[in-house]
């Protein structure tokens, strides 16, 4: 039939670019501005997990600003492992519990110098357990974790570290990686 055209309108189309992009509402009275509606990706709370290692500073740096962007507030969480504290026999048990929860308050008051100096709110809290497996129960509560693939070992399993794979395939939410420098 003349005139007529099967393919899908420059509107409908989409680029190897667009796959797996977000997808953007615009209303007509927001159309050359700045501000648009992303449909279900409001980001409100983020969780910035810190080992206290300068692999984590970008992530944090890449949080506030997505925090600055949305208005969001950030979750400064350092997780003190369990099986390092399991190892401790004895007296070194309270040493070792001790050690690692300084390291954690340090780590933590680092993300929140970072937050206050950029003015984003910050919320700063140290927890036991398993790293990977605590920073998953809690992505329930949050919009977007914020990680470096790297961590306190500076080595990586294959490409991504561990704790960062395992977070990846099993949080709650959206989760931003970024390698780290």
């Amino acid at each position: 039939m003349a005139g007529t055209d099967d393919r899908p309108s420059a509107d409908a189309r989409t680029s190897r670019e667009d796959i797996g992009r977000p997808s953007v509402r615009t209303s007509d009275s927001q159309r050359g501005g700045r501000k648009q509606e992303r449909e279900g990706m409001e980001t409100k709370k983020i969780l910035v997990p810190t080992d206290g290692s300068p692999y984590t500073r970008n992530a944090v740096e890449a949080a506030i600003h997505v925090a600055q962007v949305t208005d969001a507030r950030i979750t400064a969480l350092y997780v003190v492992d369990a099986s390092t504290v399991s190892m401790a026999r004895g007296d070194m048990y309270e040493s070792v519990t001790e050690i690692l929860n300084e390291e954690g308050k340090k780590a933590v008051d680092e993300v929140e110098a970072m937050c206050d100096a950029a003015g984003v709110p910050v919320e700063k809290m140290i927890v036991g357990g398993r790293p990977a497996d605590k920073i998953i129960e809690m992505s329930r509560d949050y919009d977007l974790i914020v990680m470096s693939t790297l961590g306190k070992t500076g080595i990586s399993k294959y490409l991504i570290g561990s704790v960062a794979e395992k977070v990846v395939r099993m949080a709650e939410c959206r989760v931003l990686t970024l390698r780290a420098h």
